[in-house]
């Protein structure tokens, strides 16, 4: 008999909330997993959970299962973020957040990645202390690469102790003809596409083995793709004119 995968798994905080990190030992690869009712996935992280109790899966290649009940307590946070938000102008991109309080806390690190995997410090902004009133940070990137540049903030307390934030990630304008920004927190990527007419132009997303996820005539200069039902991993957005075609990958979280 193939013995099946055992599973464990473990949290860690983060300013969204907890993030669920999932193990298993035994089982045959490939592995994918689950938490409730939410579509299996290849990724063993479910970040910005909030307080409660979840059922986590682990499904092995021979179709083996294993499952936990996780209960997450939740805690203060150091800080609560009303906001974090990105803008692509034509030579750089602008960084927005808003603090609505502030425990504790000394500084933000803001971190860029050109995976969404692997992320660099690219600038220190203070913060307030101590606060009960609502603070504005913003900071631009003055070296965007080219294509999509994923972005998160690191606070960092006085202790030393520091959480991240969700990840977004914003497509790099070269011509300010198209491109695409997409916003974690609300589950909403967003095409731009400056020349593009309703009758010429559609908008197909893919996802990694190459269906087609969503399809749709492009309306106007913007369009918004809601991507919560989408289950995480990478995707493929191709914007088709009369004229031209945009391609792009986009890492969904």
């Amino acid at each position: 008999m193939v013995q099946g995968p055992t599973i464990a798994a473990t949290t860690s905080h983060s300013l969204c909330g907890d993030t669920i990190n999932v193990t298993q030992t035994g089982g045959t690869s490939s592995f994918q997993y689950n938490i409730n009712l939410d579509p299996y996935q290849n990724s063993n992280q479910f970040p910005c959970q909030p307080a409660g109790t979840y059922i986590v899966r682990v499904l092995d290649a021979n179709g083996c299962k294993d499952s936990i009940i996780l209960t997450i307590l939740g805690s203060p946070l150091p800080i609560e973020l009303l906001s974090f938000t990105g803008k692509s102008k034509l030579n750089y991109n602008l960084l927005e957040w808003r603090t609505a309080s502030e425990s504790n806390n000394d500084y933000f690190n803001l971190e860029k990645s050109k995976d969404g995997i692997t992320f660099n410090s690219i600038g220190e902004i203070d913060g307030a202390g101590n606060s009960t009133i609502i603070h504005n940070y913003s900071f631009n990137d003055d070296n965007p690469y080219s294509g999509i540049n994923y972005y998160r903030l690191k606070q960092t307390d006085f202790d030393g102790t520091f959480n991240y934030s969700r990840i977004i990630a914003l497509q790099n304008i070269s011509n300010n003809f198209m491109g695409l920004t997409y916003d974690g927190t609300n589950n909403q990527m967003i095409l731009f596409c400056n020349n593009c007419t309703s009758e010429i132009s559609k908008v197909e997303l893919t996802d990694a083995i190459g269906r087609i996820v969503h399809s749709s005539t492009f309306e106007g200069q913007s369009q918004i793709i809601n991507s919560a039902e989408l289950a995480k991993g990478y995707y493929f957005v191709r914007i088709t004119t009369e004229n031209q075609v945009f391609k792009s990958k986009i890492l969904i979280y």
